[in-house]
């Protein structure tokens, strides 16, 4: 026999990963905002030279790549520690 309590806790699976989709929507907007922000606010053109190359851009852009480095190298790292 089927258990009865079944539909009831099917129903409540489908409100619980809506609330979760809906949780991270939320989360995800409120970053969205905080990186339109960020972008406004650090507009200024910035110039670095490395190793004889020089670069132009916006502040927001160099940021962002070199968060990008920072993440893969740390990435990198981490992989040949656990690879040990």
């Amino acid at each position: 026999m089927a258990d009865p309590s079944a539909p009831s806790q099917l129903g409540a699976a489908r409100a619980s990963s809506k609330r979760r989709r809906s949780g991270t929507l939320a989360i995800l907007a409120v970053v969205a905002v905080l990186a339109l922000v960020f972008v406004v606010q650090n507009h200024n053109s910035v110039s670095l030279s490395y190793l004889g190359a020089h670069f132009s851009a916006p502040e927001w852009l160099m940021l962002l790549v070199f968060l990008a480095l920072g993440a893969l190298i740390g990435m990198v790292i981490g992989r040949r520690r656990t690879s040990r």
